[in-house]
């Protein structure tokens, strides 16, 4: 999973070496958000964070009322805190911050490649 979030940075990376950081495009937007919710469901519902622990945390959205096959007594997942929903946000970016540090080492120290396809 990891590795999926790298690569899902590698444009915007190979834009920031080649542009600079201040002359990127907007098309990574879309490779943001895939490497986001990987990260997010690293942390929420794979258990793969220390610091929040081996538990799911929040359902998995959409339509989870009483009325669309959930039952009114304890048919659901437990409330989330504020203090919970800040310490997975600070892990998601954590894990975010991680891949975009090594994917820009891995195109900076190969960058005689990243020339040769660009």
């Amino acid at each position: 999973l990891q590795n999926r979030m790298c690569v899902a940075l590698g444009g915007r990376l190979a834009e920031e070496i080649i542009n600079g950081k201040d002359n990127v495009t907007t098309g990574a937007s879309n490779d943001f958000q895939q490497c986001t919710q990987v990260a997010s469901a690293m942390v929420t519902q794979l258990g793969m964070s220390e610091a929040v622990g081996m538990r799911v945390i929040g359902g998995s959205g959409g339509g989870s009322g009483p009325f669309m096959g959930r039952d009114f007594m304890g048919g659901g997942p437990p409330p989330v805190s504020q203090q919970l929903k800040q310490l997975v946000d600070s892990e998601v970016k954590r894990l975010v911050d991680e891949q975009y540090k090594r994917g820009m080492a891995l195109l900076t120290s190969n960058r005689y490649l990243l020339d040769q396809l660009a």
